[in-house]
């Protein structure tokens, strides 16, 4: 589940091993569009066939849309792929925090974001491809107008006004970000 169209609704990829059974296309692509979940996975050219394993989901080119990258298999060496997402004219951010007084990962911490009135929620787990990144797609908004972070220790911190289309770098206890470290925000 993530919001690959950045729309503020998340959509679903979903990675079956279906191609063994009846040679179908085995990853589906679903957009939440009014509360209905579409298979676009044809648009989105996931149409191979592979049997697909497991998935992961990240930014892989750093253009502010989540990428799909498929674990393939089927005893014929077919390779793994990289979807990679096109994007559209919606905007983001990518929350990637840093904990000083919880766990060095910030696994645990819950974000509050609202953006054109609409909030919301996330959770880091360390299940994630990327355990200390949080991706949000914000629509047509080009302004958080807040961001509440309650970090692992429960210490609770918020920010206003946040640019999109970047990746914002919050430090715990400090409630300003940290500096990029020679690192681009994007």
């Amino acid at each position: 589940m993530a919001d690959f169209d950045n729309d503020m609704d998340p959509g679903a990829y979903v990675a079956t091993w279906n191609a063994r059974i009846g040679g179908e296309s085995a990853g589906y692509l679903f957009f939440n569009e009014v509360e209905v979940y579409v298979d676009r996975s044809a648009q989105a050219g996931i149409t191979l066939g592979l049997s697909t394993y497991a998935c992961a989901v990240t930014d892989a080119n750093g253009d502010g849309f989540l990428d799909i990258y498929a674990v393939n298999g089927d005893d014929f060496g077919t390779r793994d792929t990289l979807y990679l997402n096109n994007g559209n004219s919606n905007h983001w951010i990518e929350i990637d925090p840093r904990s000083i007084i919880s766990n060095r990962d910030a696994i645990g911490l819950k974000a509050w974001l609202t953006a054109g009135g609409v909030t919301q929620v996330q959770e880091l787990y360390s299940t994630t491809a990327l355990p200390s990144l949080l991706h949000f797609g914000l629509g047509l908004n080009t302004t958080v107008e807040q961001l509440v972070l309650r970090w692992p220790r429960w210490l609770v911190e918020t920010y206003t006004d946040l640019p999109a289309d970047q990746v914002f770098r919050p430090v715990e206890g400090t409630v300003v970000p940290f500096p990029a470290a020679g690192m681009t925000l994007r």
